[in-house]
């Protein structure tokens, strides 16, 4: 389904499948807000979330100031790439935009979780309604704490009815 325009809205960028699957599992959650969340087709690589983002999504984010982005790629464990790219995104929109993912990849996680992609989705997006944020702190997750506050604090509102 399509956002609301005229609310506050998030659209995810996932890199790929397994990406997707997490941000399908957490949009299913019947507490978010309708039409608050668009999952978007798979980017095809964690550079093409970048690019996606910054060609498409900025000028958006700049144009309507309801309009929220997260991109999901997963780090090949090199820890710093989301600071790092968050650090391209320009000044004027990054309070708008969050970057999160895993730090080796969506597989390693889900194993390590013992859940299915969608599995773990869902229970990310009742962790984040509850306040409780024990599966947002797995290793896995770890190098994006602080990015993770950030988008809660900024997005759990918006999704999420109170």
């Amino acid at each position: 389904m399509a956002v609301n325009d005229y609310r506050p809205h998030l659209f995810v960028i996932p890199e790929d499948d397994a990406n997707r699957q997490f941000a399908t599992g957490f949009e299913r959650d019947d507490r978010i807000k309708t039409r608050a969340i668009q999952v978007m087709p798979s980017a095809g690589g964690w550079l093409k979330v970048i690019n996606k983002i910054r060609m498409d999504y900025v000028p958006k984010v700049r144009s309507n100031p309801y309009t929220h982005v997260v991109g999901i790629f997963d780090c090949d464990e090199e820890p710093g790439r989301i600071a790092e790219q968050i650090a391209r995104i320009p000044e004027d929109v990054r309070d708008r935009i969050f970057l999160l993912g895993t730090l080796d990849d969506p597989q390693a996680f889900r194993n390590e979780a013992g859940l299915s992609f969608e599995e773990i989705g869902i229970s990310l997006a009742d962790e984040c309604f509850q306040q409780e944020f024990s599966l947002w702190r797995h290793p896995q997750l770890a190098h994006i704490g602080q990015e993770i506050d950030r988008a809660a604090a900024t997005l759990r509102p918006i999704l999420f009815a109170q």
